[in-house]
């Protein structure tokens, strides 16, 4: 069992994700409801098309050049 600082406590209980470190393993803390509704969650695991990669290409390079990132 580990043991929560107060500050980590009370962000737990707002809805927050705390960071945990074990032995050089790092780990998530989130309350268990958030972690039931990412299970129930659909999530397309699937591989990305050629398609998806062109639209996610599109807008990448729209945000680097709205940020001035473009040569």
């Amino acid at each position: 069992m580990i043991q929560l600082t107060e500050d980590q406590r009370k962000l737990v209980q707002e809805g927050n994700a705390i960071p945990v470190r074990d032995n050089g393993d790092d780990f998530v803390l989130i309350r268990r409801d958030l972690f039931e509704q990412l299970q129930r969650a659909e999530y397309d695991r699937s591989s990305w098309s050629a398609d998806d990669l062109d639209l996610v290409r599109e807008e990448s390079v729209g945000l680097l050049d709205q940020f001035g990132k473009l040569p």
